[in-house]
Formats: structure tokens, sequence, C-alpha cells
């Protein structure tokens, strides 16, 4: 069971570094796309070994704005452009680490099963600032550099 790991970084090399060492397995293949608006260097001198693939073409990543989808779908093309028949993709940030052992998440890719996460319940009665990231348009990553909302009084 081949599985590619899509990594979308943006800071804390050592700590990507620590990631893709814990992963790091003969059925691993690392896509690390580091943001375009950082030196990608500190991030490549800090991961040495593993089956690791550092992306040339980079995107200028805000958070939840349309080049973070640009950034996703360069790690899927990289990767499925890479010749070596994956079964999984896995899409993580570079800040993410796990909690299980890797066999425990080698037996669970391996297995039949979908995998979804959501981190928490969107209640769009309460004072949630996340509930704003879905319930306006962001346009984040305009040329202009504005976070313009529609639907929500105008521009912040």
């Amino acid at each position: 069971m081949r599985t590619a790991f899509l990594i979308l970084a943006h800071s804390q090399p050592e700590h990507l570094a620590r990631l893709v060492r814990m992963l790091d397995t003969d059925w691993a293949t690392f896509f690390v796309h580091v943001d375009a608006k950082i030196d990608d260097r500190p991030f490549r001198a800090a991961v040495k070994g593993g089956n690791v693939v550092f992306l040339q073409r980079r995107h200028k990543v805000n958070w939840g704005g349309f080049n973070m989808i640009k950034a996703t779908l360069s790690l899927l093309h990289t990767a499925r452009g890479s010749g070596v028949p994956f079964s999984r993709y896995c899409l993580m940030s570079g800040s993410d680490f796990p909690i299980k052992p890797v066999s425990r998440i080698m037996a669970e890719l391996s297995s039949d099963r979908q995998f979804m996460r959501v981190d928490r319940k969107l209640n769009f009665a309460d004072n949630n600032p996340f509930c704003d990231k879905v319930r306006y348009y962001w346009f984040c990553d305009s040329s202009l550099g504005l976070l313009n909302r529609l639907g929500g009084g105008g521009a912040d």
C-alpha cells in the first residue's frame, strides 16, 4: 500500500522534518508545497533523507484562499504524475503531527475505510470567528490584498 502525503507547509521547517521522520517508511512518499511568501531553503535543509519531493512551482497561500486550493491541486498533480501507483493521498498541514504509531496508521490506511476530519461544529448562533470563514466569501488572494466579504456589511 503506497501513500502520498501531501503537505502544505508555511512555517516551522524543523517541525516538518520531525513529521517526515515520524512517517518515513518504505510505503510513504512526501510531496511538500512551501508557501511562496517564504524562502523554502530552510525547509529543504531541515528535511534530510526520506522520499521527499518539494514542489518547484509554489503559490502564495492565504488561509481559506483560492491559492490554497491551487497548492493542493499542484500537490495532487505532482504526486499523480510521479509514476508511483499510490493507494492513498493524505492532505496534511506542515504543522500536523501523528499521535498514533506508524504501524497503526498503516493499518488504518490499508483498510477500505475512507477518512474525513472536521475540526469543530459550526454553530452560527455562537460568536465563533471560524463561522465567518464559511458564512462569507473572502477574497484574500485578490491582487489588492483586501479581505472583502459579500453579504457581511462591506469590507473589513
